[in-house]
């Protein structure tokens, strides 16, 4: 599993993701969108490589910190209502920031 480049997790009313998402260190693209999740796991941090991450379409309230150790994310979906902290300017290679209008 710790293989795996894409992972599709979207419509599923999920409320919460597994602390065991860290552990899939090659992931790439990693889909959450269209569920109920109020909160990421810290251990999203250990997924360096992720380059695509779909967060919008949850109930999250405000980006989570440790997306700041992401450092190769590309492109990231959000919600417009979730302010943008100052540390996703920080991320050298984020190109693409889609808010969402709910």
């Amino acid at each position: 599993m710790t293989n795996l480049q894409e992972l599709k997790l979207s419509y599923n009313k999920l409320t919460r993701v597994p602390p065991e998402i860290g552990n899939l260190i090659n992931l790439i693209v990693l889909f959450l969108h269209n569920n109920q999740l109020t909160q990421i796991p810290p251990e999203i941090r250990n997924l360096t490589i992720l380059q695509t991450l779909y967060l919008n379409d949850n109930q999250l309230t405000q980006v989570p910190p440790e997306i700041e150790k992401l450092t190769n994310l590309k492109y990231l979906y959000l919600d417009d209502y979730i302010q943008i902290p100052y540390f996703l300017k920080q991320l050298p290679k984020l190109n693409i920031l889609i808010r969402y209008y709910n």
